[in-house]
C-alpha cells in the first residue's frame, strides 16, 4: 500500500520556492534524461501548439519532461479536447476535467502546486488566455491575486 497524502514536492521545485530542507530532503531515485524531448508522432493540430506552448513554460520553471513524452502528449490531446467541447458550447464531462487535472498534476501546473513560488518562479498558466477568452473574466482572479499578496507579504 502506498503512503497517504499528496506526493512529496521534488527537492529542485522546493529550492525554487525557498522551503527547501536538508532534514526532509527526497533524493532522486530517477535520473534527469539529458537530450530535448521528442514530440511524438501521433500529436497535431491544436496538441501540437500546446506540446510547445508547455514545453516552454516548463523548461522556464525548469521541470524536466524528457522521459515522459508521452504523458505530456496525452495532456495536450486531452487539453485540445477539452477546448474543442467548450467552443462547440457543450460542457466536458467530469471524467474529461479529472483526468485533464490528474495529469496537469504531474507537470505542477495548477495554482496550488505551484504555491510558495515567488514571483520570479511562477510561470504565467497558459489558461489566463483560455480563462478571460471562454469564461470572460480576467485571470489570475482577484482572489488569486489576494492570496498571492498576502504569501508575499509572509516572505
Amino acid at each position: 500500500m502506498t503512503k497517504r497524502g499528496p506526493r512529496p514536492r521534488p527537492d529542485e521545485l522546493k529550492r525554487l520556492t525557498g522551503t527547501f530542507r536538508k532534514d526532509r530532503a527526497h533524493p532522486r531515485k530517477v535520473k534527469d534524461l539529458a537530450g530535448q524531448p521528442v514530440m511524438p508522432e501521433f500529436l497535431e493540430g491544436r496538441a501540437a501548439e500546446l506540446w510547445h506552448q508547455r514545453l516552454a513554460a516548463y523548461a522556464a520553471r525548469r521541470i524536466a519532461v524528457r522521459g515522459s513524452e508521452r504523458v505530456l502528449a496525452h495532456l495536450c490531446c486531452l487539453d485540445a479536447a477539452l477546448e474543442a467541447t467548450w467552443q462547440r458550447g457543450e460542457t466536458p464531462t467530469a471524467a474529461m476535467v479529472t483526468a485533464f487535472r490528474t495529469l496537469a498534476s504531474l507537470f505542477y501546473e495548477p495554482p496550488a502546486s505551484q504555491y510558495g513560488a515567488t514571483e520570479a518562479t511562477a510561470a504565467p498558466s497558459p489558461y489566463d488566455e483560455f480563462a478571460e477568452h471562454f469564461l470572460g473574466e480576467p485571470a489570475p482572479s482577484p482572489a488569486w491575486a489576494k492570496l498571492r499578496a498576502l504569501h508575499a507579504r509572509k516572505q
